[in-house]
């Protein structure tokens, strides 16, 4: 089995994949040979980046590619790269230029032109949002490395096995009826989750006991909801406090302007803009300083303050 490679002329200041894909928002993206890889929408996709070309290939269910699977659904290798194409651009944001986004941010803050040129490139994915509800509430004080070791566990475990390429088995991510019908508290711990387990049982029963609910969670999309009525929703899963709600609408549901707010945003608030709430700098994180903060950095860098502070929050990661 061989992977095809099609091409999009893509500059790094526009995507730098190796950054991107280890900042913090996607945790099943996997390096081998220069090659990224993971499963999206029930198919593993392949990415590598080659000067100012964003090269992809994809592979899908060996059921699906089966002679008799193709008899009853014909489509054409061209129809076929398309569905791919679109899928990439869609999860990459594509049709936003960060280009300008960066040049919009420079021009506001000192600091952000005077940091931001070297880390060119990061943008916002546009995830699946059931999948990125289920990794933030594994993010729960924890780390990047052990957040993907969840992540890639829940698929190992409870997903469907798609194809293996190269000695690796990809899965999908489990959907919700999946992980109520054969997870477990228990199981979950078993896993490594510790009091995580609680929740993202919980948050699955709910999403698999409410089909309705599951169905809202994705219209969260739309422009009909505000910011706020995004977050107010997200709270009512186990596990979901405000900066995880952020996350997810930030990263999912197009909220754009979102800025989760932590203790390590807190520190480079204070650090690079001299943040100060109520005229106290060594205020510790309560409610309503969380409120505040997000209101300081969309005064700051406007409708996508969300995407300028993921520059910054990767800044401070120090990827190699």
């Amino acid at each position: 089995m061989s992977l095809v490679w099609h091409s999009i002329k893509l500059p790094p200041n526009e995507i730098y994949l190796d950054k991107l894909l280890r900042c913090g928002q996607a945790f099943r993206w996997v390096k081998n040979d220069n090659i990224w890889s993971s499963t999206l929408n029930n198919r593993v996709v392949f990415l590598r980046q080659i000067e100012d070309q964003l090269e992809y290939a994809s592979l899908t269910s060996l059921k699906e590619n089966s002679p008799k699977v193709k008899k009853l659904q014909p489509k054409l290798e061209e129809e076929i790269q398309d569905d791919v194409l679109g899928l990439i651009s869609d999860y990459l944001n594509l049709q936003i230029s960060i280009v300008q986004l960066y040049k919009d941010w420079a021009s506001k803050d000192a600091h952000f032109a005077k940091v931001s040129a070297a880390f060119a490139g990061i943008r916002m994915l546009q995830q699946d949002p059931w999948e990125t509800l289920i990794s933030f509430i594994c993010s729960s004080n924890n780390n990047v490395k052990r957040i993907s070791k969840m992540c890639h566990a829940l698929c190992l475990e409870y997903g469907d096995f798609i194809v293996e390429y190269a000695g690796t088995k990809y899965y999908t991510f489990p959907t919700p009826d999946q992980l109520a019908s054969r997870a477990s508290e228990a199981s979950l711990r078993e896993l490594g989750f510790g009091y995580r387990a609680r929740y993202v049982y919980e948050t699955s029963k709910m999403l698999a006991d409410d089909k309705a609910l599951f169905m809202q969670l994705h219209s969260m999309r739309s422009s009909n909801f505000t910011d706020e009525q995004v977050h107010e929703f997200l709270l009512q899963f186990k596990g979901v406090g405000p900066k995880v709600a952020d996350c997810v609408a930030l990263m999912s549901l197009n909220r754009h302007s979102l800025v989760p707010i932590d203790t390590h945003v807190l520190q480079f608030a204070r650090r690079d803009y001299s943040y100060k709430f109520r005229g106290r700098s060594n205020a510790t994180l309560s409610s309503a300083m969380y409120v505040d903060m997000k209101r300081f950095f969309v005064e700051k860098w406007g409708g996508y303050a969300g995407w300028a502070h993921s520059v910054l929050f990767t800044r401070d990661l120090k990827l190699e």
